[in-house]
């Protein structure tokens, strides 16, 4: 009897073991994609806010909010975690797809070469968060599909597991 308790215990740890590592692996693919991700979403607010420059001669004062909360986005991005880098660049959407419009609403700015560079980089930018954010929304997924089996719920109740948003 004592033998087949044993027995069943080293395969109930080895069980949480295996859980437990492949919890581990996840969150590093995760930070991994995240950080692929995270490139792009800096250079895309980057470019967003040296594209006001440009805006700022045909309107100076739709965009002087937007322009300001960017400013105050690319000097503190840095030290942000990661569900606060997503946050930041869910809520600044509509802007992106204001700024983005603002060729239609002035068309003579199309004859600005630099601005439409940097409208497409930003679109291209665009692009490339799209492809990243869906391999980083897949790990996420996995993850959480792990963490709510029954032994990831005992695993991450005894050890304490990342939260993560999705894009």
């Amino acid at each position: 009897m004592s033998e087949f308790l044993f027995i069943i215990i080293v395969l109930l740890l080895l069980l949480w073991g295996y859980y437990f590592f492949s919890l581990l692996r996840l969150e590093k693919k995760i930070i991994i994609a995240f950080n692929d991700l995270d490139k792009y979403l800096y250079k895309r607010i980057y470019l967003l806010y040296k594209m006001m420059d440009i805006i700022k001669v045909y309107n100076k004062f739709e965009f002087e909010e937007f322009n300001s909360k960017l400013y105050d986005i690319i000097y503190g991005y840095k030290g942000l975690n990661i569900n606060d880098k997503i946050l930041i660049n869910r809520e600044i959407i509509s802007d992106i797809k204001r700024v983005l419009l603002f060729s239609d609403v002035y068309p003579e700015i199309k004859s600005d070469s630099k601005y439409m560079r940097f409208e497409k980089q930003i679109k291209k930018c665009n692009k490339n968060i799209l492809d990243k954010g869906n391999l980083y929304n897949k790990n996420v997924n996995d993850y959480y599909k792990r963490r709510n089996r029954l032994v990831g719920r005992i695993v991450t109740k005894v050890v304490l597991f990342n939260e993560f948003y999705l894009l």
